[in-house]
């Protein structure tokens, strides 16, 4: 027992060490043994969220030398690039600095998007400190929100039953098995739905696609697969599993060399509701109207309502075809060979053994719709010649400019060159992610 003695007292001489010791961000004092605090130090940080216009980061600190350097980084999402800025603050012993970013038109950021930040402070002495990341999400925060968390779904909500929510959630969690195998995604992320109350909430969180759009209430979802996020009016188990295949869909086809056209995008996605979509009275009535849409000009969804009604219609009807008919391990290899950067044209091809051209005519012998005028394909242009050699396929990602240009003082910059934050959280209706789950036939359950 005496031998254990000396172990034992070493061993609570070192706890304590740990415990009362010295900060690990102080400075001791070369035979003193004082302690000083660090030259830089951080008396408070707070942000301020002015939805749906912006949010304000502030940030107080102190120096033994006037600091002269301020950096804010961000981070939005599970994106890879951080961005950052200078915020306005009086260089001094004691700073008071203000970062705005913005999150409205310019800079939109949907409900639910998850921010992390932190801050490079520099002194005249050469002091440098790095605050530890912080996250916040952001939300309206006239409301107070709530968050429910199964293994692959998180929902946000307020004003809500808690026992609701649980049961719609556990719902299309369970739904969203078939779509997982069918992408062969076992072990994707979780994604989030943000769920709002009424058409008021929506105009003020959804991003501004159209005048027109926004005054007939067309829209009563957005998906962002950038962000891994839905925001949805309305506890609607269908509307959900609508939105969360987008985000598969984006998971599957992140390659920037994929591009999943948009009928195939939204098929795919009212496949899975249960309610079937209702859009057979509105293909009927365009079958006999002879008006049906070549699916070769569905590879983008039409701006006008009544065209975005019948591009519904046909999309739900053509994949629930090829689906029924064909079967899903075809649609999983074409979806496979797209997310390897191949063109739909091809991996529709390579899984089914014909072209788009026929697998339309066959779709539309099976709704006894007539078949679409062809128009030639035009020759290839030669190499060396004025025109373009071929279309240029969307991208979910912006372009990647040249050059930088130097933003204002509390403006963002970004660590990857190639980019600013304008396009980083910019224009994510373009993202292949945009939803428009049109209710227009039933009333939305909520």
């Amino acid at each position: 027992m005496k031998r254990l003695i000396l172990p034992l007292l070493l061993g609570i001489a070192a706890l304590a060490l740990a415990a009362f010791g010295p900060d690990p961000d102080s400075t001791a004092v070369p035979g003193s043994g004082i302690v000083a605090p660090p030259a830089i130090r951080i008396l408070a940080s707070s942000y301020t969220v002015n939805f749906p216009e912006g949010i304000v980061f502030r940030l107080e600190a102190e120096s033994d030398a006037p600091i002269t350097d301020v950096v804010f980084y961000y981070r939005v999402g599970d994106r890879r690039i951080t961005v950052y800025g200078y915020p306005n603050f009086t260089p001094g012993g004691r700073v008071i600095t203000q970062f705005n970013m913005d999150t409205g038109v310019r800079g939109f950021l949907p409900l639910g998007t998850e921010i992390e930040y932190s801050y490079s402070l520099t002194d005249a002495a050469g002091n440098t400190l790095e605050t530890e990341p912080q996250t916040l999400t952001y939300l309206d925060t006239r409301y107070d929100w709530k968050r429910v968390e199964l293994d692959n779904l998180t929902v946000l909500y307020h004003d809500r039953s808690e026992q609701d929510v649980m049961w719609a959630a556990q719902e299309v969690s369970d739904r969203l098995g078939a779509v997982r195998e069918l992408f062969g995604l076992a072990g994707s992320k979780p994604g989030t739905a943000v769920i709002l109350n009424n058409p008021i909430e929506a105009e003020r969180s959804f991003p501004m696609v159209s005048q027109t759009a926004g005054n007939v209430h067309l829209y009563a979802g957005f998906a962002f697969s950038q962000y891994n996020l839905f925001v949805l009016m309305g506890l609607d188990p269908d509307g959900m599993v609508h939105e969360m295949v987008h985000l598969l869909v984006g998971e599957k086809a992140s390659s920037p060399l994929s591009f999943v056209p948009s009928w195939l995008n939204e098929g795919l996605a009212m496949y899975f509701e249960d309610s079937g979509a209702g859009y057979d009275r509105d293909l009927s009535k365009a079958i006999r109207e002879n008006r049906l849409i070549p699916i070769r000009h569905m590879t983008n969804q039409p701006g006008k309502p009544e065209d975005v009604i019948l591009f519904y219609a046909q999309a739900n009807s053509f994949v629930r075809y090829l689906m029924d008919e064909k079967g899903s391990e075809a649609m999983s290899k074409v979806m496979g060979e797209i997310a390897f950067g191949r063109k739909a044209d091809d991996a529709l091809q390579a899984a089914y053994g014909v072209s788009l051209d026929d697998l339309e005519s066959e779709w539309r012998a099976s709704i006894g719709a007539p078949l679409p005028e062809r128009t030639p394909t035009p020759a290839p242009v030669l190499e060396g010649s004025a025109a373009n050699n071929g279309a240029v396929q969307p991208s979910d990602e912006p372009s990647v400019p040249q050059t930088v240009s130097e933003p204002d003082a509390s403006g963002p910059r970004s660590l990857s060159p190639a980019y600013t934050s304008g396009a980083i959280v910019g224009v994510v209706v373009v993202a292949g992610a945009v939803t428009m789950l049109l209710r227009v036939r039933r009333r939305m359950r909520g």
